[in-house]
Order: C-alpha cells, then structure tokens, then sequence
C-alpha cells in the first residue's frame, strides 16, 4: 500500500509506503515500512507538533492493523496488479470471514484516510506486487510457420498433402487447413515441455504471403519450408537472405525482381545470432544433420522473401523479435509418411534454437 499526498501547505509531505511482497512459499510477507513527515527543506512549517505526533501515531496503528490483517490471511493468493483498497478488502476474504477481521481493515483504511485527508491530501492506494522480489519471466514466446503446395493445385491454394512443412504441423493431407493443430511437429513440441508458448501458421506459397503476420509480437520466428532434395536426414539453416525475387508463385504471378529497392544484396541476420547459427553446422539433431546454408541467387523464392522480412523486422531494433530463423526440410523418408520422424528432429532442432534465448530476460509487451 502507497499513500501519496499533494499537500495543502506548501512544502508539506506526508508519505505512508508498505511494501507487500509474495515470496515463493511464503504468502503474504511485508519487507519494506515507513513514514515520513515534513517539508522539503526539512522546515517546522505546518500543523503544530502535537497534531503532527497524533497523526504520526494513528497512521502507524492504522498500518498496524492493516498488516497484521494480512498475515492473518498469508495463505491467500496475491491480488491482481493495480488492486485499488477494495480489491485488497476483497482479496483478505472480507466477504468471507468474520465481522472482526473485516472491521479491521476497514478501521485501517478509514483511519488512513483521515489522517491523511486532514492534511487536504489525494490519497491512492496500489499493490507494490514486485517489492524486494525478483519477477518470474514470462514463457518466450514463439512462431513456427509453414507453406502450402504450389504444384499442380487445381487452382487451391490451401491444399497441404505433398509440403511436408504444413504437413509437420497438420498431420493428414487436408484440401483446406483444419480448425486444430495436430500434426507431428506440433505434439512433439508440446511433449518436451518448453518453457515457450507457440503459435503456429501455414501460409499460400504466393508472393508477400508473410506480409500478414505480426513478427513483432514474438521473442522467436522460425519459419519452415521445403527446401532439402539431395537428403532424407538433414536439415538446412538459412544464414542471411538475398535480395531478389524469382519465379512465379502457386497462382502464377510474379512479383518485382528486388525485395529492398535500394537494399543490400545480402541481408545478414545480426552478428550475435549468426555466430549462434554458425555453431550449430554439423550438429545432429533427432537424427537430422544441420547445414548451414549462406544467402545466394538460387535460392530467391517466397522462403527467401519471407525470410527476408523477419530479418528486416528484427533489423529494427525493436525489442522483439529478437531471433528469426528459416530452416528448409527434406520430403520425409520412405516409411516415414506420417512425417513423424521428420516431426521429431524438426522439434528438437527447434527446442535448441527456441533455448539458446530461454536465459534472455523478456520485455513485456
């Protein structure tokens, strides 16, 4: 609880702070209280030293039982951020306890209130919810994207059968995405337990088919697409992407040849996670061997556009995204239709790309 005041005589402060803390295991816990009385000058000016002395001891009884009423209820859960007085009465269990215990906070937030409002202040209550207490970090929070066929679709462009990166995260081959996620991907990234929320999105392999997606609002991107032909077990990390465009999309249209007019040829990801990708070449994973592949003209179609934009976003500074890659998979292997063994190293490859920022400290946002 904060009780701030603008004074009425010039210079006249009167503060009352108690830090209310919830420590893991501890309930309720009060590390911090005080009371500061006078000017800023650390004059006399203002209410006689009686009066002062009186208000000084009523609001310490007022604090007094306020606190002591929050100990009574340690076991209770912490209120919500921003709790103004009444959400704390309710919070203590006013409605469900004793008249005595009620009548105790309720004599400690008027006598507060009196002694302050003699003084003509404004009075405020709030939750200091991080006081003396280090806060928990949120779950990172993560995209994984995938693409669409762009062959012999019969004019749909929503079909996923022969792409193995939507097929990673629906399952079946479907005409048209499902309402649920299920695929192979999907439940083996929620079987290692990840301290990450996930999002997941397919998209039509046509040009600025990214352009709809909010980047910004993750800490990690990692986009997925076809891309291995010469390998069942192993998978390629971009490094960079080059500034072009080539070829014509699942409808057939083609886009303007430049991705940045005026841009570089090569739009390298920052130095720091370049270093992080460059150190996963020739690792394994589930099974899967990474190569990591440099920006370069063959490789100019929508994947390249895509990965582009998520690089110009994270470009920006901002705090987020503050990691984003593209992995290019291979058609999974014979015996392998289900894509499950594909699933499972795309997963794992996932979980050390998503863990080399778990120790990050996250913005809000």
């Amino acid at each position: 609880m904060n009780v701030r005041c603008a004074p009425t005589w010039p210079g006249w402060v009167i503060s009352v702070s108690t830090g209310l803390s919830n420590s893991p295991g501890d309930g309720w816990s009060v590390p911090t209280f005080w009371i500061n009385t006078g000017d800023a000058d650390g004059d006399s000016a203002g209410p006689s030293e009686t009066m002062r002395l009186f208000l000084i001891a009523k609001l310490f009884a007022s604090c007094f039982f306020f606190l002591a009423s929050q100990f009574r209820r340690s076991a209770r859960p912490r209120p919500p951020s921003g709790a103004t007085a009444d959400d704390l009465e309710r919070q203590a269990g006013c409605a469900e306890t004793s008249a005595s215990h009620c009548s105790m906070l309720q004599l400690a937030r008027r006598s507060v209130n009196a002694a302050v409002l003699a003084y003509g202040c404004n009075i405020s209550y709030t939750h200091n919810q991080e006081s003396n207490t280090t806060s928990r970090s949120r779950p990172l929070r993560v995209l994984v994207t995938g693409f669409h066929d762009w062959r012999n679709l019969d004019g749909n462009i929503w079909r996923c059968r022969d792409n193995p990166s939507c097929r990673l995260i629906y399952g079946a081959a479907c005409p048209t995405p499902p309402v649920q996620r299920r695929g192979p991907l999907v439940s083996a990234l929620a079987a290692l337990r990840l301290d990450a929320s996930f999002d997941f999105v397919t998209l039509p392999t046509v040009w600025h088919t990214a352009a709809g997606l909010d980047l910004c609002a993750y800490d990690v991107v990692v986009h997925m697409g076809l891309g291995v032909y010469d390998a069942h077990d192993k998978l390629l990390l971009e490094l960079g992407a080059y500034n072009e465009r080539r070829g014509g999309d699942a409808l057939g249209a083609t886009a303007g040849h430049t991705i940045d007019s005026g841009g570089a040829q090569v739009l390298d990801p920052p130095h720091a996670l370049a270093r992080k990708i460059a150190d996963l070449d020739g690792q394994t994973f589930g099974g899967f061997s990474i190569d990591i592949a440099p920006a370069r003209p063959e490789n100019s179609f929508i994947c390249n556009e895509t990965h582009h934009r998520a690089l110009r976003a994270q470009s920006l500074g901002l705090p987020t995204p503050r990691a984003v890659y593209f992995v290019h998979l291979p058609y999974p292997a014979k015996g392998d239709e289900a894509h499950t063994e594909l699933g499972a190293g795309a997963a794992a490859l996932i979980a050390a790309l998503v863990g080399m920022h778990a120790g990050e400290e996250p913005e809000e946002g």
